[in-house]
C-alpha cells in the first residue's frame, strides 16, 4: 500500500485498529454507545493551539474561525484557549457568546451580512470586518439609528507586481466583483496602469527569456521558487490557468440559466480533453514555449490526468514540467529539489 506520510501525533495503530490517544476505535464506539460517532480530543486541541502560539510572535492574537467546528463543547474549549472567535452570522454570534466569549473579542467577516445581522453585531460590540464600501455605509447608518458607534475593521492588501507571480489568482478572486462599482474601479485602474507601463516601455520583468503557461495553483505565500523563476531564470508566467475567464457574457434576463451555462462550461468539469484544448488555445494566444503544472498535494483531482495532459502537449511540441508540493504551508515546500528541476526545465527551453 502506498504510504500516506507520518502518522500525526496522538494517533496510532493498536491491534490493527486506529487508536486516538491510546484508545482503539472499537473502544471509542463502545464509549459512544453506537457508530458512526464523532471523537474530539481536548488534549490534542490544547496541544495544537499551544504549538501555534509557540511558533507565532508574542503580540499576535489567535482567533478561532467558528465555521471550522461550531459544536458547543468544542467551541467552549476553544473560547478558553484563543484570543477571539471569528463568526459569519448572527446565529454564530449567539453561539460564541453562549460559549463565554466576550463580544469585544468577536470578529464578524463574510460578504453576506444582512441588516439584522449587522444590527445584532453592532449592538453587541462585535468588530465588523468590512467587505465593501456599501457595507460600511449600512453599518454606519445602523449604528446611528440605534445609537451605537460600530467597531469597523478594514483589510488593506499590499501592492503587488503585475507580472505573473504577482497576479497570483487575482482574476480568479475578483470574478465575483464583476458589475460591482469596486470591481469596475479595480479593472479601470488595472487597465490604466497597464497602458502606462506599455506607453513608457517599462516591463514589470526586466529579464524575459521564456514565456510559460502556469497550470493549476501557485504557492499562496511569498515563495523563493517564483522569485527564482522570474528574476534569476527569466521565466515569464504569461498566463495562469486558474485566472482564465472561460464563460460567455451572462444574460441578465435569465440569471439562473446564465449561471448554469457558466458552471457547465467550466473546462475543469467533464472529460480532461476540455481542459487540454483550453490550455492549447491559451498557450498559442500568449506565445508560450512550455507549461508548468504545480500539483498541490491536497488537490488530487487535477493531478490524476497529468499523463494524458503531458502526452497531448508533447504531440504539439510543448514541454510540461510537473512540480509537486504544498501551496499552503511553506514548510512543506521542498525548495532545493524544485529549484533544480526548474533550472533544468528553463535551460532546456532556451
Amino acid at each position: 500500500m502506498k504510504p500516506l506520510g507520518p502518522i500525526p501525533a496522538g494517533f496510532a495503530a493498536i491491534d490493527g485498529e486506529l487508536a486516538v490517544q491510546g484508545l482503539k476505535a472499537s473502544e471509542l464506539v463502545d464509549m459512544a454507545g453506537d457508530s458512526p460517532c464523532f471523537v474530539y480530543s481536548s488534549d490534542m486541541l490544547r496541544a495544537r493551539v499551544a504549538s501555534l502560539r509557540a511558533a507565532m510572535p508574542e503580540p499576535l492574537s489567535i482567533h478561532y474561525a467558528m465555521k471550522a467546528n461550531p459544536f458547543a463543547p468544542v467551541l467552549k474549549l476553544m473560547a478558553s484557549l484563543v484570543d477571539g472567535i471569528d463568526i459569519a452570522s448572527a446565529g454564530e454570534l449567539a453561539l460564541a457568546q453562549a460559549a463565554g466569549m466576550d463580544a469585544a473579542r468577536i470578529s464578524f467577516a463574510g460578504p453576506g451580512k444582512r441588516d439584522r445581522d449587522l444590527e445584532a453585531a453592532i449592538a453587541a460590540g462585535v468588530t465588523l470586518n468590512l467587505e465593501s464600501e456599501g457595507e460600511c455605509e449600512r453599518a454606519l447608518a445602523i449604528g446611528q439609528r440605534i445609537g451605537v458607534q460600530p467597531r469597523l475593521a478594514v483589510r488593506v492588501n499590499p501592492d503587488f507586481d503585475l507580472r505573473g507571480s504577482g497576479m497570483r489568482d487575482q482574476l480568479a478572486m475578483l470574478t465575483a466583483m464583476f458589475g460591482h462599482p469596486s470591481g469596475i474601479r479595480y479593472y479601470q485602474a488595472l487597465r490604466d496602469y497597464t497602458h502606462q507601463r506599455i506607453a513608457s516601455n517599462q516591463p514589470e520583468q526586466n529579464t524575459q527569456r521564456v514565456r510559460l503557461y502556469w497550470m493549476h495553483l501557485m504557492p499562496y505565500f511569498e515563495s523563493e521558487l517564483l522569485t527564482h523563476l522570474e528574476d534569476d531564470l527569466g521565466g515569464v508566467i504569461a498566463w495562469e490557468e486558474i485566472s482564465t475567464i472561460w464563460w460567455e457574457e451572462l444574460d441578465e434576463r435569465e440569471p439562473l440559466r446564465a449561471l448554469a451555462r457558466k458552471m457547465l462550461s467550466l473546462f475543469f468539469n467533464g472529460p480532461v480533453h476540455r481542459r487540454i484544448e483550453m490550455a492549447l488555445r491559451l498557450i498559442q494566444r500568449y506565445h508560450c514555449q512550455g507549461a508548468i503544472h504545480f500539483s498541490h498535494w491536497g488537490c488530487r483531482q487535477s493531478a490524476g490526468a497529468l499523463q494524458v495532459l503531458r502526452a497531448r502537449l508533447r504531440r504539439e511540441g510543448l514541454p510540461l514540467l510537473v512540480l509537486d508540493g504544498d501551496c499552503i504551508d511553506p514548510s512543506n515546500l521542498q525548495l532545493g529539489p524544485l529549484r533544480t528541476r526548474l533550472d533544468a526545465f528553463i535551460e532546456m527551453l532556451v
